[in-house]
């Protein structure tokens, strides 16, 4: 049997030497700890990580390419760009989240999809200086960035969407509202 939480005013462990006073002082001062714990969880910017990798290559730019996607995210709130493997597709939304505001980008490559959908949902809640959230189920991870999507206006870029087909198709299933989303996958 798992106990998923415990309510008392006063807890005791086992050996009996340790108590802990369930006063809200207490309370603040844990989930102070625990917001903590999760700003630095969520302060990683896979973006950044991904324009180290292209910082040292020579790139062509793709103007056209590039001006034809933002004419269709001014008509559509989300895209899938697909093609065989090594066509440009991460280098292609590279360059194009440079013309880009309020940018996550997120591969879901080696992901677990509970961390793919948390990284949305508190990447959000971190530019409205909402709490962040600790989410342990794939449905309500989803239902929370259903929510968060309705106070958000970032451009989300999904890389690698062939790794985790069944969690990018949730994300495509959701109302975007003022948000753009992006799709990359291999055919």
């Amino acid at each position: 049997m798992k106990i998923e939480t415990q309510n008392a005013e006063t807890i005791y462990n086992v050996a009996g030497n340790m108590h802990l006073h369930n006063s809200p002082e207490v309370v603040a001062l844990l989930n102070q700890s625990k917001q903590e714990k999760l700003r630095e969880i969520n302060s990683i910017s896979f973006f950044e990580i991904l324009s180290k990798e292209f910082s040292e290559k020579k790139l062509i730019e793709r103007n056209i390419e590039l001006e034809k996607i933002e004419k269709r995210l001014g008509q559509h709130r989300q895209l899938i760009l697909h093609g065989e493997p090594g066509l440009g597709k991460t280098t292609t939304l590279f360059q194009l989240s440079r013309r880009l505001e309020n940018l996550v980008y997120i591969s879901v490559k080696s992901k677990s999809p509970i961390s793919v959908l948390s990284y949305l949902v508190n990447k959000i809640r971190l530019s409205t200086g909402d709490d962040l959230l600790e989410l342990k189920d794939v449905d309500e991870a989803c239902e929370w960035l259903q929510a968060s999507l309705q106070k958000s206006k970032h451009c989300f870029i999904i890389d690698d969407c062939e790794q985790d087909k069944e969690t990018v198709s949730k994300i495509i299933s959701l109302e975007k509202f003022d948000s753009i989303f992006l799709f990359a996958t291999r055919n």
